[in-house]
């Protein structure tokens, strides 16, 4: 049987915030099951928040893409619409 979420329940059990600010593409990718290249092509199309490179990496924001995933939730839309 299929629970039912009450959509300011989960608002409530999230954090503002996620306690790691930035990952690199390699462990996100590892972390979601996506392939490197998958996780690459959506930096580069803008689907995924990047940092400015430090050094010769561009780590993820993952404040960022919480904070948009946060908005999405509240309004109920989705990524890419």
């Amino acid at each position: 049987m299929e629970e039912e979420y009450n959509q300011s329940e989960i608002i409530n059990h999230f954090p503002e915030a996620p306690l790691i600010p930035f990952i690199s593409k390699e462990k996100f990718a590892e972390l979601t099951g996506y392939s490197i290249g998958t996780v690459t092509g959506w930096m580069n199309r803008g689907y995924l928040p990047v940092f400015t490179k430090l050094g010769k990496h561009t780590p993820i924001n993952l404040v960022e893409l919480h904070h948009e995933a946060s908005i999405n939730l509240r309004t109920k839309t989705t990524i890419g619409e």
